[in-house]
């Protein structure tokens, strides 16, 4: 018997079993099925528009002076003087005296020369009368030398000799006092009071304050936006000066200054070419910012260089250009398109094209954590340029009902779901929780389409943008 009823016992529960499953399936509550909503990124656009324009060009260099000299004794003897100024950093105007050697020697020397040029011209005045007198003296030979001609050359030449060196110590007095060959500044003195020069010593390291240059490397890219003045064999002149803006390193305060000349070549070292720019005046103060400081040597400035005009440039974002020069675009049926276009320059913020992109296109400026050709976007915000262009076509946002519509009826399928999930638990061995639990995962599936309804509507992005 007891054989008996553990044989049948198994039987009777699958029996059971598969009765109640039957009657849950014929019975139990239909699932409604809804259709998961298409996750499709949304994006901002701009529109490129041909433009007429100049790309400015932007280099950095230091400031140099546009004459410096090392300035020398001209004389020997020992400094006893020296002009308030004469110190780093000192002005002079051009004639100003520097400092002063002791004359006392130079004195003496010159009084020396004048005597000798008075024994001298006694001596030529004796010479003439002479050969005048010899001249009126009947039977005398009218030779040269009877008549004291020769005689007559030597004082004269004694005479211009002895007025010469009268000259020379004279010029040598003068050159006591060191004066400045021009307007300029000391960057840095050598001597002082009490020193002992001698002629070609170095006294001083000085440089002319009525211009400043600049020299700013270019590369090859560069050199294609903007008019180099270029130097050839028969010198002519650069009649077309380009105009350049230096900005200091804090950007408060600006320059304006010519490009005047270009060095003799590639330097070997960086494989950069170099040009000149040149500021007039760069000591004179600015009325207009009696705070503006001067554009001093050694300065480090950024330089911004006009260029040359380029039709029919289509300038966008930096943003928008991705690697190997590609750009994303959105079509008529707001479908991405990757296109390769021509770059012209790279500026700090933004891009300039060539060639790859006609105006009136889309270019889409949001950062995609995956863009495919081809695949479908909703356009956020497009930025118009001012004249019209056809707006591609854009698939409208879900209303607020439409939103509070689904967010009701995927609440209803999960509670509906987890109630018939925690049934089926109670019965464990009935199969209808097979059926139940893709409900589960449909509803959950549905939530995030919601969400991200939800969030554009309120003005937050549906995802957050990789960082650039």
């Amino acid at each position: 018997m007891n054989k008996v009823i553990k044989i049948l016992v198994p039987f009777v529960v699958l029996v059971v079993s598969i009765g109640l499953a039957w009657f849950l399936i014929k019975f139990g509550p239909e699932v409604e099925q809804t259709q998961v909503e298409k996750r499709v990124p949304a994006v901002s656009v701009v529109e490129a528009a041909s433009k007429t324009l100049s790309i400015p060009v932007y280099t950095r260099g230091t400031v140099i002076p546009g004459t410096e000299i090392q300035l020398s004794a001209e004389v020997a003897g020992k400094i006893i003087s020296v002009s308030k100024n004469f110190k780093n950093g000192g002005f002079f105007k051009k004639g100003d005296t520097l400092f002063t050697v002791d004359p006392t020697l130079f004195k003496l020397d010159v009084k020396k020369a004048k005597a000798m040029v008075a024994t001298a011209k006694l001596n030529f005045e004796k010479a003439q009368a002479n050969v005048e007198a010899n001249r009126s003296i009947s039977g005398l030979p009218q030779t040269d030398f009877a008549l004291g001609i020769p005689q007559l050359e030597e004082a004269r030449t004694r005479y211009e000799a002895a007025k010469a060196d009268a000259q020379l110590a004279q010029i040598q007095l003068s050159r006591a006092s060191l004066k400045a060959p021009f307007r300029g500044r000391i960057r840095q003195k050598l001597v002082d009071v009490g020193k002992y020069v001698t002629p070609g010593m170095p006294v001083a390291v000085y440089y002319a304050t009525a211009t400043a240059e600049v020299r700013l490397p270019l590369t090859d890219e560069q050199q294609k936006l903007i008019d180099i003045p270029l130097q050839y064999e028969d010198n002519e002149p650069f009649t077309e000066p380009v105009n350049v803006s230096f900005t200091d390193t804090s950007g408060r305060y600006q320059w304006q200054g010519q490009l005047v000349r270009s060095e003799a070549g590639f330097d070997e070292t960086n494989r950069l070419f170099y040009v000149v720019a040149e500021v007039d005046s760069p000591y004179k103060r600015d009325p207009t910012q009696p705070e503006k400081p001067p554009f001093a040597a050694g300065l480090f400035v950024d330089a911004q260089i006009e260029g040359r005009v380029h039709d029919g440039v289509i300038e966008l974002p930096r943003e928008v250009l991705h690697a190997n020069d590609v750009i994303w675009t959105v079509d008529e049926s707001s479908k991405l398109k990757k296109k390769q276009v021509e770059v012209l320059h790279r500026g700090r913020d933004t891009v300039f094209i060539a060639n790859g992109i006609k105006p009136g296109e889309w270019v889409i400026t949001t950062l995609l954590d995956v863009a495919v050709d081809g695949m479908q976007v909703k356009i956020l915000q497009p930025q118009r340029s001012e004249r019209a262009v056809t707006t591609p076509q854009q698939e409208p946002l879900p209303s607020d009902e439409t939103l509070d519509n689904r967010t009701a009826v995927v609440k209803s399928q999960k509670d509906s779901a987890e109630k018939q999930l925690s049934t089926n638990i109670e019965q464990p061995n009935v199969p209808k929780i097979q059926s139940v639990a893709p409900s589960v995962q449909e509803a959950e599936t549905e939530k995030p389409s919601v969400d991200l309804a939800q969030h554009i509507v309120g003005g937050i992005k549906p995802m957050e943008e990789s960082p650039r």
